[in-house]
């Protein structure tokens, strides 16, 4: 079984970094987040629905509707990461 430290960030001689300070680093920002988040809601949701919307045949079938609805949902976050990330680069 791999064990994996928790805090692996150490200073030397066995003194620990404080944490925040070293995961400074790695923080995201609130655009990320909010784009992250986005991206995790409605596509979760989207995928978790998707098995309820199988009846498509009915285009007006409220389970489509709602996972129509979810994917038009999740299309501004995946272009948002997108522009965002070129953005950043």
């Amino acid at each position: 079984m791999l064990m994996l430290p928790i805090n692996p960030i150490y200073e030397g001689h066995g003194h620990m970094k404080s944490y925040s300070k070293a995961a400074e680093k790695y923080d995201l920002d609130v655009p990320t987040r909010i784009i992250h988040l986005g991206l995790m809601v409605f596509g979760i949701l989207a995928w978790l629905l998707s098995g309820w919307a199988e009846e498509y045949e009915c285009a007006r079938h409220l389970a489509f509707t709602v996972h129509r609805g979810l994917g038009k949902g999740l299309a501004p976050f995946i272009a948002l990461r997108l522009i965002y990330d070129l953005g950043a680069s």
